[in-house]
């Protein structure tokens, strides 16, 4: 298998912090688009792919129940990407 990228350290860190439940949605969501949307990283396709569509996926999260619309995300689901997100890391070798 491919070494990880060490770029994608802090990504891999923080969903799986997420997924892990040691932080919640909210702060899941805060942490991640300061990360994504600092980082001037000149991606791969294959490693851009994952992280844009996570970015997608926590873009639709809406942390509070009263405010959420059809399409967006709550924190389940937002679980299910990052799992699917971090399969997809491990499926390419990127995985720690």
């Amino acid at each position: 298998m491919a070494e990880m990228n060490p770029k994608l350290r802090p990504y891999v860190r923080l969903i799986d912090a997420f997924c892990r439940h040691e932080i919640g949605g909210a702060e899941f969501e805060r942490q991640y688009l300061l990360l994504f949307k600092t980082d001037d990283t000149d991606w791969a396709n294959d490693e851009f792919e994952v992280l844009d569509g996570l970015f997608a996926a926590v873009d639709a999260f809406c942390a509070d129940p009263s405010l959420r619309e059809d399409g967006d995300l709550d924190e389940n689901q937002l679980q299910d990407a990052c799992k699917g997100a971090l399969l997809k890391l491990e499926f390419r070798g990127q995985f720690p």
